[in-house]
């Protein structure tokens, strides 16, 4: 396995979510981790693929008169 893991603390600081965010993640097996002796690890991959899963892409809206510049009397 040629990846990067990464401790809980490490993905908190990453991400700016907390710890136990990232503990509840693991406890409900929702992403990808290695457990080794008592260690948490998280691969990097893991952390990419959910920020990329939580892009939120703008709306697009139709042009409405008050964007063309039309004046409200």
């Amino acid at each position: 396995m040629n990846t990067e893991l990464l401790s809980i603390g490490q993905c908190a600081k990453i991400t700016g979510m907390s710890q136990s965010w990232w503990r509840q993640r693991v406890f409900r097996r929702e992403i990808r981790f290695l457990k080794v002796g008592a260690r948490v690890l998280i691969p990097r991959s893991t952390i990419d693929a959910l920020l990329r899963q939580s892009v939120v892409e703008p709306r697009t809206r139709p042009e409405s008169s008050f964007d063309r510049g039309s004046s409200c009397k």
